[in-house]
């Protein structure tokens, strides 16, 4: 058995040194294309697990994609992706929206805390609702989220001055439907 659904990934902006990273947003000033992805997810209902190998998705004797299934053991689900959703279009800012300066000094450096307001807007211009998975790894304390999404605190970095977090939301977009999402998080940002 097997469910369409569609995943964005959004990437964190904090870097490894506690850094706000400037390689696209700034330097570029250009915002990157978002990618939202058309997936699979199946059910392995054999009594064996599935290995990692190659999987090609045919519809009626058309190759639509190719990707890796990765292992599933038996009764788990697994995530296949088809192919890029380009009649899915999504796009995302991080605004700051206010400095406290040398807010705190940690290993040597000083910090200052740094509140940032993200927002998402995602559209679907297809003629049927879809199903959407958003995930966005975070670094910083999340304060709020519209609508409430699921915050998970991620163990990577705990020598880190912030924590990290996954944030995500599943979402029901109608035909060309358009909604949008924001967040509000705390983050120590490295002087």
């Amino acid at each position: 058995p097997y469910r369409h659904i569609y995943q964005w990934k959004i990437a964190d902006y904090i870097d490894d040194l506690e850094y706000y990273l400037r390689n696209r947003r700034e330097r570029d000033q250009q915002p990157e294309e978002e990618v939202v992805w058309h997936c699979l997810r199946m059910e392995n209902r054999m009594n064996l697990p599935w290995t990692t190998a190659p999987a090609e998705i045919v519809k009626e004797g058309n190759i639509l994609g190719q990707d890796t299934l990765t292992y599933t053991p038996s009764k788990g689900e697994s995530t296949l992706r088809i192919t890029r959703a380009v009649s899915v279009k999504a796009e995302q800012v991080e605004y700051e929206t206010e400095r406290e300066r040398g807010a705190k000094k940690l290993y040597g450096y000083e910090y200052d805390l740094v509140t940032v307001k993200g927002e998402l807007s995602v559209r679907n211009f297809q003629e049927k609702a879809i199903p959407l998975e958003i995930e966005k790894i975070l670094t910083g304390e999340v304060q709020n989220s519209e609508p409430e999404a699921k915050v998970v605190k991620l163990a990577r970095g705990l020598r880190r001055a912030n924590p990290r977090n996954e944030v995500s939301w599943t979402v029901k977009l109608g035909p060309d439907e358009q909604k949008e999402l924001n967040y509000t998080y705390e983050v120590y940002i490295r002087q």
